[in-house]
């Protein structure tokens, strides 16, 4: 599950490239840009997480967010089509993520299982998704605010 989308993330990020090239940004740009620390918590915590939490803290804390990601990206996707003319190339990274993971329900669910059944302590798990959906949060109003 956790190799699966780790890819994912790694093909994502070609498409990024090319919403970047569609609002005129390059590569090297991307790289000189100083991002916002809001925006950050969300990954910084899944990373942490990763790193030092649970495989069960992982998959709820994903499993809870993806789809409401998912709905943001598809939102995203539709309006940079409708408002700002961008072509499917340059939304694709948005419909990548607007796209539900094949099968990661059915994983991430077993993840779950397996740790609260070798003993997780349930309250980290719901912590971890309690906090990830914060997090997210926190980065969509980040990026409302830098409008």
């Amino acid at each position: 599950m956790f190799l699966s989308l780790a890819q994912g993330e790694g093909r994502a990020f070609t498409f990024l490239l090319d919403f970047a090239a569609a609002l005129g940004t390059s590569e090297k740009d991307l790289s000189r840009y100083e991002p916002q620390a809001a925006a950050q918590a969300y990954p910084a915590y899944l990373a942490q997480r990763a790193a030092f939490g649970t495989a069960a803290e992982v998959a709820l804390a994903m499993l809870a967010n993806l789809e409401e990601w998912g709905i943001y990206c598809g939102r995203a996707a539709e309006a940079l089509r409708e408002h700002y003319g961008l072509d499917e190339a340059a939304v694709a990274f948005f419909r990548f993520f607007a796209e539900p993971v094949p099968g990661f329900e059915e994983q991430a669910t077993e993840v779950i299982a397996a740790g609260l059944a070798a003993g997780e302590d349930p309250r980290a798990v719901l912590r971890a998704a309690r906090l990830l959906h914060a997090y997210e949060t926190m980065f969509w109003d980040s990026l409302a605010e830098g409008l």
